[in-house]
């Protein structure tokens, strides 16, 4: 053998791991669908916030700390005239966000799994949303890690958005017309459908709940109003969701 030929043979095969920038970029791209439904929805809100007498630096600075859509409506809805209600704010943004902790513990061991240290998760889940959460988990069904530098792409990305289109609509208020006219407050609900959709797998293990969830927060709502129809649908589809998968746990093959 000659010389020259030991270390050529003894190299390392060089690493193919996209980098950081690129997997960022990644979560910034698959963010966009959202983005753009999240955009008029910021834009109601930002007209809603003027109305209450909220200014746009106010507006924009709530959809920073608080980022989660459906308690802000509900809090600013909620924004008496003369100052805030804080008991009935607090009470409905609770029962409203309480569904983050259930989305929070899907997703620790799949963040735990691609690396992310337990500060990083910390940050990751204080930026936690429902797109968030929705892109993240399809990544990880696709087998692929859900790292640090992916979910700041996915993040900071749409919080960014919704803060710039919150302070947008407060900035322009009335110019803008009533977005209700031209369908833009069901944006939101149109993309969970479509998250929905793509988390399919059969009637047994996802309509039922669904239609549980559905139909016990409809009967709330029309009963005992909001926000309690949020809490009730959610402890409903829970429920169904976790009696439907006990039978299949039971026919799985125990290790010898």
């Amino acid at each position: 053998m000659r010389p020259c030929e030991g270390p050529a043979s003894s190299a390392a095969p060089p690493d193919r791991r996209p980098s950081s920038l690129a997997t960022a970029a990644e979560g910034a791209r698959d963010i966009l669908p959202a983005v753009m439904v999240a955009v008029p929805i910021g834009l109601l809100l930002g007209a809603l916030c003027r109305s209450k007498g909220i200014h746009a630096a106010e507006a924009g600075w709530m959809s920073l700390l608080v980022n989660a859509g459906a308690s802000q409506f509900a809090a600013v809805q909620l924004w008496a005239n003369d100052g805030p209600r804080l008991g009935p704010i607090l009470l409905s943004t609770l029962l409203i966000n309480v569904r983050h902790a259930l989305m929070s513990l899907t997703l620790v061991p799949k963040l735990a799994k691609a690396g992310m240290t337990r500060l990083r998760m910390c940050v990751a889940l204080a930026l936690l949303t429902d797109p968030t959460w929705g892109f993240a988990e399809q990544r990880a069904r696709a087998g692929l890690p859900v790292t640090w530098s992916y979910w700041m792409g996915l993040a900071l990305v749409f919080t960014a958005a919704w803060a710039g289109a919150t302070m947008a609509g407060a900035w322009l208020g009335a110019y803008l017309g009533d977005p209700r006219q031209i369908g833009a407050d069901f944006a939101l609900a149109a993309l969970f459908i479509g998250m929905t959709a793509r988390f399919w797998m059969g009637w047994r293990r996802t309509g039922f709940a669904i239609a549980a969830s559905g139909l016990s927060s409809a009967a709330v709502f029309h009963t005992l109003g909001a926000p309690w129809h949020v809490m009730a649908g959610a402890m409903a589809g829970i429920a169904v969701a976790y009696f439907a998968a006990r039978p299949e746990q039971a026919q799985e093959p125990q290790p010898a």
